[in-house]
């Protein structure tokens, strides 16, 4: 595959994709996802537009947690769609879900209990939750 059909996809597509508001960039993001999906296209997507992300839908678009979870995890399962670590983006949106935080320290959480990478933290709560 050519460096062109590598990218890193930006927060703003990802949300026109999600949010889908007919527009002609909604349309545009639809037609990135459809080469994902196809193959043609390879796609990435780091741990910071993915916080983002779940800020955005949340806290602008005021998306259920539930929602945002399961609309992150069809794009994350896509073949030619990559997050930083798969199996902590998935842990984090459950952690999310089921607790109330926000997604950095869910992502936090996810990475110290998926990698066991030790995360120091002011934060009780976070602290609270993090394996020691």
């Amino acid at each position: 595959m050519s460096k062109k059909n590598i990218v890193y996809l930006d927060t703003n597509i990802i949300l026109r994709f999600l949010i889908g508001d007919g527009g002609e960039l909604a349309d545009k993001a639809k037609d990135i996802f459809k080469k994902i999906e196809s193959g043609d296209l390879t796609a990435f997507c780091n741990d910071a537009v993915f916080a983002e992300i779940v800020f955005v839908l949340q806290k602008v678009y005021n998306v259920e947690k539930n929602l945002i979870k399961e609309s992150l995890e069809n794009i994350i399962y896509m073949s030619e769609f990559y997050v930083d670590n798969k199996e902590v983006a998935l842990k984090a949106l459950t952690i999310f879900v089921e607790n109330r935080i926000d997604i950095v320290d869910s992502l936090l959480i996810a990475y110290n209990n998926v990698s066991d990478i030790n995360v120091l933290s002011f934060d009780k709560k976070l602290n609270n939750m993090l394996k020691t």
